[in-house]
């Protein structure tokens, strides 16, 4: 039997024990990473230090990034833009460590994702439902809670790309005078990530102008590994 003296140490111990796990819940790392699919590599964006390039398979067009953010989704290119191979255009699933493709099952003839049922990140709604996005005239990018749609955040000119698999964040992308000026033809993009709790925004640095054509979304951290 544990005496006085030493049941309050007992006691203290796991208050302390339980406060740092707490806190280390509350301070637990993001999982996921913003990130780019090229045309010909998969770009991972920490919030510090550079962006880490994964080549991909040649000849592959991403269409979208998986909810868990392991895997994604593409076309060939060369079936996508024929008119012969149009309606037999089936989505392919890429993996990765090692990378890998493979056919996805009852997709053949699916040449819009929005027609093909395919769990993707890009969704009007969040994964935990709780908030929705559209955009108002002159593409400014509105926020709308599902309990209350009264309840709105407006996020200024964004373009909406993918809710994080845990529905913490929301990725965006913004355009900037220092990427340059194109005419008739969208010129490189800045990702910048929304916190759903604090609405604090954060501009992902190394992603500066590096966003081009294709498809951003969020990647499992266990991609690089």
């Amino acid at each position: 039997m544990l005496t006085k003296p030493r049941r309050l140490l007992a006691v203290m111990a796991m208050t302390i024990f339980a406060a740092t796990l707490h806190g280390r819940d509350r301070t637990a790392p993001n999982p996921y990473l913003p990130a780019h699919c090229g045309t010909q590599d998969l770009t991972l964006f920490p919030l510090k230090g550079k962006a880490v390039t994964i080549p991909l398979p040649l000849g592959l067009r991403c269409v979208g990034f998986s909810l868990d953010g392991k895997s994604l989704y593409a076309m060939a290119v060369d079936k996508a833009n024929s008119e012969g191979d149009k309606g037999r255009s089936g989505l392919l699933k890429i993996e990765f460590n090692p990378t890998r493709v493979s056919p996805v099952a009852n997709s053949l003839g699916l040449v819009s994702v929005a027609n093909s049922a395919i769990p993707l990140q890009q969704d009007t709604w969040s994964p935990d439902g709780k908030w929705s996005f559209y955009t108002r005239v002159r593409g400014i990018l509105v926020l709308t809670d599902a309990r209350d749609p009264a309840r709105r955040r407006v996020l200024g000119r964004r373009r909406a790309e993918a809710w994080s698999p845990d529905s913490r964040y929301l990725l965006l992308e913004k355009s900037q005078w220092r990427c340059g000026i194109y005419f008739d033809v969208e010129g490189p993009g800045t990702l910048e990530m929304v916190n759903l709790e604090s609405w604090k925004r954060l501009t992902i640095q190394s992603s500066q102008c590096q966003v081009e054509s294709g498809v951003s979304g969020w990647a499992s951290i266990e991609v690089l590994h």
